[in-house]
């Protein structure tokens, strides 16, 4: 027996928790024989809520029960008393006194005189008997129990409905709130508890969760629900509802001006104001305008926080059309095991102008997120003209926003040509390089730019069957051979274009798979009657540069790194060396070997290569001993960088002894001669664990060549956590141009001499434009802000 005294909820005196021969305390939850609780009794005499809460007593003592009853029983006095009152004041008839009705009940089940009064029952069978003596009891009994039963489950779910209703709601500064959904706070706070209220605001606005929580009553198994009459369906006025949503409204505004070119003035046109008037929409350029501003400014903010503390790689894609030339940076790194590659900026390069210049505004883009150069691991740049599409699918692109024929004509002849000329683009992007390079940044090569290239000049402009080609294309697409392509479905081959080996390879594909049909032609237009050495030329391009082509698509479906790219390379390289009697094949070969020892060169390549178990593993041959020393002194100053922006430590050159005793080797140059060698060596423990991490890839097994490389070092996160970090930063360097969409599509924002915009409202079109991800993602902040 517990000695520990209980507080009265209502009258706060203390006593003991038990006594005996008797209950000294009821729980304020506790049910009388009616189903109302001790919690709702107070509720109704008092307006206060006694809500199950721990904090809180959740007893009476039996002094405070015994006035509650008394209470209670007096307000429900008051409450009768004051309805037979008000019956009789409006000259309601006394059931004893009604007079007699000659009506029959039938034995059909007619029920159009039955009442639904709950406290008439008793008086409805003496009615029923007295009108129809010969009716037997049991049949009244039987049709008078039906609807009793009714009423009481009703009721019944009404007092189960009350009280649920009563947990689902708290009391907070003398209003009552709904809090029928923990993880979502409703603003619905009247000033009193109305438990129907409350029901029905379930019902409507939390209608899942309450369904859930058992807030709607399961219909009968004998109930049916009667259809409507004619003449009520008649009368029932027709509403039309229109589901609205804030932020659904403020996306497609914005969306419509992004991506679409929609004027901004639009939004005030007399016409679309009726539009926007008919779905009560309060929307003007002004409210857009201030929307676009804080979605670009969240953008930034979010981007801003995804890098904090990130080492990063920076990726420069260049893209040329019409005159112009865009360059567009991005920065790619890796959050929650993902490789994100976010738009930062773009920069428009003028004619002639400076590759100075250009590195200060890139480098302006950089400081607007907060980037260091600490934080920034490569510089990858690449070129628009190697992503392997048409200009089909450019036109499609530019297709979805409104007036873009400054930026494409419809009328352009090369409607198929396999790529976009860049003009100035070789000369600009090294020099910008040179540039960045100086500021001491790793800087490399795109591996599809350097590929292309390679690649570019194997085929000679001036052979006979490179002339044999171009005239052969040309001539499909005069008026009546054309017509008869077009009726026979065939596929019309790309026009040729000397600049790129990507644009010939699908020029001479789209005819070899046709070969049959090209062939037929000559009967009909002589002048496409083709040598058959110019065939078996077509024929050894397509098979020679077949593997490479895959090799581009396959790089180009997603980021790949360094180590996947040399995977790629060897692929290539086994299905070329199996063309012995081909004529590309020698030279094909020697221009990827070439093209491998550039890259060879740069540690980036060497380090994605040396995490790659697919590459170094035991007795691999991959390394030479003085390389992987250079590797691992290359990823131990990674890892130090890393460590550095996790501690807010910028890393520094390690001191020595030769700092401090500056005075002493000036001294010994004075009298020997010679100057100290001011190359600081790192010396690296060799027993730290990011050290022994490095020494033990060296003894792991090989794995096959389609492993998984991201995953692997993912699932060592734990294990090796110190080089897995390393590992994500250099795996997450970019090899190549991935996205149309990205490179090229600054190209289809508003012309600012068209819509005289101002240069902020066209950045901030261009990097809510180009970052559709992070976009998503703000829209509901921006809009519960609003």
């Amino acid at each position: 027996m517990s000695d520990k005294p209980v507080v009265c909820r209502t009258c706060r005196k203390e006593s003991a928790a038990e006594r005996v021969g008797g209950v000294c305390h009821l729980p304020v939850e506790a049910e009388d024989q009616h189903g109302k609780s001790v919690a709702e009794k107070i509720y109704e005499i008092s307006d206060v809520m006694v809500r199950l809460d721990s904090s809180l007593p959740q007893v009476i003592c039996m002094p405070c029960v015994e006035l509650l009853e008394i209470s209670y029983n007096f307000r429900q006095q008051v409450i009768e008393s004051n309805n037979v009152l008000t019956n009789n004041k409006l000259g309601l008839v006394p059931i004893k006194q009604e007079p007699e009705d000659s009506c029959e009940v039938k034995m059909e089940g007619d029920s159009e005189n039955e009442t639904a009064d709950d406290g008439q029952s008793s008086s409805s069978k003496r009615h029923c008997r007295s009108t129809t003596p010969d009716l037997p009891a049991k049949m009244v009994r039987k049709a008078m129990s039906a609807s009793s039963s009714t009423e009481k489950s009703k009721s019944k779910s009404r007092k189960l409905f009350a009280r649920m209703a009563l947990e689902n709601v708290e009391e907070v500064n003398g209003r009552i709130h709904c809090r029928i959904d923990e993880f979502n706070p409703c603003s619905y706070a009247p000033k009193t508890f109305d438990s129907c209220n409350f029901i029905r605001h379930f019902r409507k606005q939390h209608r899942e969760i309450a369904k859930i929580k058992g807030f709607f009553r399961e219909p009968e198994g004998d109930e049916e629900q009667q259809p409507r009459s004619s003449t009520e369906k008649k009368h029932a006025p027709v509403k039309q509802k229109v589901a609205l949503n804030a932020q659904k409204v403020v996306e497609g505004c914005l969306k419509l001006v992004t991506e679409h070119n929609f004027p901004l003035n639009a939004f005030d046109w007399a016409g679309f104001r009726m539009l926007l008037d008919g779905l009560a929409l309060d929307v003007n350029e002004a409210q857009i305008r201030e929307y676009l501003s804080r979605a670009a400014r969240l953008i930034e903010e979010r981007i801003t926080k995804e890098m904090s503390g990130r080492m990063v790689s920076i990726k420069i894609d260049s893209g040329c059309l019409r005159e112009r030339h865009i360059l567009t940076l991005s920065s790619v790194f890796e959050l929650h095991n993902v490789v994100m590659s976010r738009v930062l900026g773009v920069v428009e390069v003028a004619p002639n102008e400076p590759p100075e210049q250009i590195k200060n505004q890139l480098l302006d883009v950089l400081r607007r997120y907060n980037l260091s150069s600490e934080q920034i691991y490569a510089i990858a740049w690449d070129e628009g003209a190697t992503i392997v599409t048409s200009n089909r699918k450019l036109r499609k692109l530019a297709s979805s926003a409104i007036q873009t024929d400054a930026v494409w004509n419809d009328d352009d002849d090369n409607d198929d040509t396999a790529t976009v000329v860049l003009t100035r683009r070789e000369e600009l992007l090294e020099s910008l390089a040179t540039e960045l390079k100086g500021d001491k940044f790793v800087t490399v090569r795109g591996a599809i730019h350097n590929m292309e290239q390679a690649l570019g000049d194997i085929v000679d402009q001036a052979d006979p069957n490179v002339t044999a080609i171009e005239e052969f294309v040309v001539s499909l697409r005069k008026d009546q051979c054309r017509s008869f392509i077009e009726s026979q479905q065939a596929s019309m081959p790309p026009l040729w274009s000397s600049e790129q080996w990507t644009s010939k390879y699908k020029t001479i594909h789209s005819i070899v798979k046709q070969e049959w049909f090209f062939s037929t032609l000559k009967k009909d237009f002589p002048e496409l009657d083709l040598k058959s050495s110019v065939w078996q030329f077509m024929r050894d391009h397509e098979a020679a540069f077949l593997p490479l082509h895959k090799m581009v698509k396959q790089m180009q479906q997603s980021h790949q790194p360094f180590s996947e790219f040399y995977m790629q390379w060897l692929i290539a390289i086994k299905d070329l060396r199996r063309l012995t009697v081909n004529r590309f094949s020698k030279p094909v070969t020697d221009s990827l070997t070439t093209l491998l020892g550039s890259f060879k060169q740069n540690m980036v390549f060497n380090a994605a290569l040396y995490l790659d178990p697919r590459f170094n593993y035991f007795k691999s041959a991959v390394f030479t001993p003085e390389l992987k020393e250079e590797v691992q002194t290359y990823i131990i100053g990674v890892w130090n960088r890393i460590n550095a922006l996790g501690t807010g430590n910028v890393p520094e050159n390690p001191k020595s002894a030769t700092d401090e005793d500056d005075d002493m080797d000036r001294f010994l140059t004075e009298m020997f001669g010679g100057q100290v060698d001011s190359a600081k060596q790192v010396l690296i423990d060799a027993n730290c664990p990011l050290m022994q991490q490095l020494k033990g890839l060296e003894i792991e097994p090989r794995q096959p060549h389609n492993y998984d490389v991201w995953k692997h070092w993912i699932d060592r996160k734990e294990t090796h956590a110190e080089l897995a970090k390393v590992a994500l930063v250099v795996l997450s360097a970019p090899t190549n141009t991935i996205s149309l969409p990205t490179t090229f599509g600054a190209f289809f924002v508003p012309d600012q001499t068209t819509y005289r915009y101002s240069s902020k409202t066209l950045a901030d079109i261009v990097t809510v434009k180009l970052n559709q991800v992070t976009f998503n993602k703000i829209i509901p902040l921006m809009v519960e802000a609003k």
